[in-house]
């Protein structure tokens, strides 16, 4: 049987972890996830696709029942949370036994169980770099993106413990850590690569689909 190997990624927030993970789902021809999980997953629910939005996330990290119009008044944010968390473990885990992929967030690491093989990475960078992302992606000033950029990140350490993971961010807890305040992205994409073909035991093809998943940048 072919291997399967899955790459999860966990990123400070405006660190470039998402382009990161799409180029290199595209480099090695494998699956690509990342918010159409939870899309998918609130579908099963019978939730809007907007639900499972970052601006959705209360300050537990939790997705809150708390936005008028959602009629989900009947349930409680832990609920709802839970009930998520199992959905996208369910899930997750079928992609995984089915293809090789890379997950990018939705607490991949946390939710994926000791059965599966992946590499587990996270990406971080320079603070004040972040911030200078923010400022240009979201058109804040940089008192508002400092705390924009420190607010996310604290929402995605107290998700994913929620979901199972405690010591989001430490470098023990993972089986890379890149800087991307000290490395190109195309140093990053290789070094994932290689990783890669180290887990499957031979060298795989790659660059031979480019661009495929461009429609989710």
């Amino acid at each position: 049987m072919e291997n399967k190997t899955v790459i999860t990624i966990s990123r400070e927030y405006r660190s470039g972890g998402r382009q990161i993970g799409r180029r290199l789902a595209e480099y090695l021809d494998i699956g690509y996830y990342d918010k159409k999980i939870l899309e998918t997953v609130a579908a099963e629910l019978g939730l809007s696709p907007e639900f499972f939005s970052d601006s959705n996330l209360n300050a537990d990290g939790l997705f809150s029942i708390g936005v008028p119009g959602l009629g989900l008044s009947h349930l409680t944010d832990l609920s709802v949370n839970v009930q998520m968390i199992e959905k996208a473990r369910s899930l997750m885990t079928r992609i995984a036994r089915t293809e090789s992929a890379v997950f990018v967030g939705r607490a991949a690491d946390a939710v994926l169980g000791p059965g599966i093989r992946k590499i587990t990475v996270f990406i971080r960078q320079d603070f004040d770099q972040r911030v200078e992302a923010c400022m240009q992606e979201e058109g804040l000033n940089r008192r508002k993106a400092r705390a924009r950029v420190r607010e996310m990140d604290d929402k995605r350490r107290s998700f994913v413990g929620f979901a199972g993971k405690q010591g989001w961010g430490r470098p023990e807890n993972y089986d890379v850590v890149l800087d991307m305040s000290r490395m190109t992205e195309e140093e990053a994409l290789q070094k994932l690569a290689r990783l890669y073909d180290e887990k499957q035991g031979y060298e795989t093809l790659k660059g031979g689909y480019l661009d495929q998943y461009t429609h989710y940048a």
